[in-house]
């Protein structure tokens, strides 16, 4: 039914299905910038487990540049985990669109 993807720099990466463990990793992760007491490298160490979890060791070091959170640019992970998020909201997204135009065309 629903594919995720998402396209960095040109490759295209395939998402695991959105399922209720997925579905609560990505509500964890958009809570990280309003949760009190966290430092900035919690912060960041959080959003870069969310992106090897979802995508694999493998692949966030190869999109990211590096396995070490030190040696990454923060800018990239966050575009990583935002490209994510918003892979998961597409295939939704996209059929409200097709149904309000059909709601349109008729």
């Amino acid at each position: 039914m629903a594919q995720h993807t998402i396209i960095v720099d040109g490759r295209s990466y395939d998402l695991p299905k959105k399922n209720l463990n997925v579905a609560n990793k990505i509500d964890e992760v958009l809570k990280v910038d309003s949760t009190k007491g966290y430092t900035v490298e919690q912060k960041f160490n959080r959003l870069h487990t969310f992106a090897k979890e979802i995508l694999g060791n493998e692949v966030a070091e190869e999109i990211l540049g590096s396995s070490n959170l030190a040696d990454i640019d923060l800018s990239d992970l966050t575009i990583v985990v935002r490209k994510i998020i918003d892979g998961y909201e597409k295939p939704v997204a996209d059929y409200q669109t097709e149904k309000a135009r059909e709601k349109i065309s008729t």
